[in-house]
């Protein structure tokens, strides 16, 4: 019986379990976005001075029609303060905050749109980095960034993977290398991630022999993982393009809940992943502000991962 149970229950209900695989990497991918690196960032560490405070604010709206249609508008808030100790470079104080509204239509929703507005779970992110060459057209850094996502966003258990926050902690060790040389900036970055438990995680399900009900799961899930890629060339000295590349990697969630002594096991997403390209010309509007004005698009998608395009305004001053 304990054996039969998530056979019959993952049959019963497969339909469902793929609409909610795919509504949890919809809001998911908007997420890591958020804390997604642009080329040059690491620049901040060499050429601001020490007790430089940065403020980076976003206007993204991305959409998908793969599996479903939904769209997501997402305002993003950044604030960074830099201090430097000689060649070491220092962000004790990094924060981003983001309200997103989601709208979805699918066979989940029966054909309607579903729509919600709410806040996502704030990122802090403090960095050490340090420089090399600092005084020369060559410079090197390398930096080390931990991404902690910290669960007090929009969360609904009755929503089950619709929900703008996670009610989980997240952990993304992240390893950075930046280099310039005269016009030209290459930047690399890779981080894995690590997710602790969700314990009110609820879905409709049919276990055997019983009518259907709501079931309260613990939500887990497996390793993620993530790489970028910068390019960027100074066209002039007010204006440069960037050509970036992302590799996300999210692991397998896995759904567990205790029936009356029988263990119920599903799986909620195997592992997806997604690449993206995106193009980022940017306008450097005096000596402390910048605007970027970005396009990107996902091309490759596997584990049922929905693709998606987004367009994205990002605007930066340094106080």
């Amino acid at each position: 019986m304990m054996n039969d149970s998530p056979r019959i229950a993952r049959r019963a209900h497969a339909m469902p379990l793929v609409i909610s695989c795919m509504l949890a990497l919809f809001l998911l991918l908007p997420q890591r976005a958020i804390a997604q690196t642009d080329a040059r960032d690491y620049e901040a560490g060499i050429y601001l001075p020490s007790k430089t405070l940065m403020l980076n604010a976003y206007l993204r709206h991305s959409a998908t029609s793969d599996q479903q249609i939904a769209s997501q508008t997402t305002m993003v808030l950044r604030g960074t303060y830099l201090l430097k100790y000689g060649n070491i470079g220092l962000a004790p104080i990094d924060v981003i905050f983001a309200a997103a509204n989601v709208n979805i239509t699918s066979a989940a929703t029966g054909g309607q749109q579903v729509g919600m507005t709410g806040i996502s779970d704030p990122i802090y992110a403090p960095t050490v980095g340090y420089g090399f060459n600092e005084q020369t057209d060559h410079p090197t850094a390398l930096a080390g960034t931990l991404y902690v996502t910290i669960p007090v966003g929009e969360y609904d258990p009755a929503r089950g993977p619709f929900n703008i926050g996670q009610n989980r902690w997240v952990f993304r060790p992240q390893l950075s290398i930046y280099q310039r040389y005269k016009i030209l900036t290459a930047q690399l970055s890779g981080n894995v991630g690590f997710t602790t438990t969700n314990d009110d995680f609820r879905l409709n399900v049919a276990p055997a022999g019983a009518p259907p009900a709501v079931v309260q799961f613990e939500n887990s899930r497996e390793l993620s993982y993530a790489f970028e890629g910068h390019l960027a060339v100074d066209l002039s000295k007010s204006f440069y393009i960037a050509l970036s590349y992302f590799l996300t990697a999210n692991g397998k969630q896995n759904l567990r809940a205790d029936l009356g002594g029988q263990q119920l096991n599903l799986i909620l997403s195997e592992k997806q992943t997604v690449q993206t390209v995106r193009l980022s010309p940017t306008i450097r509007l005096n000596p402390s502000s910048l605007l970027m004005l970005q396009y990107q698009r996902d091309f490759k998608a596997t584990g049922g991962a929905s693709r998606n395009q987004a367009y994205q305004i990002r605007f930066t001053h340094f106080f």
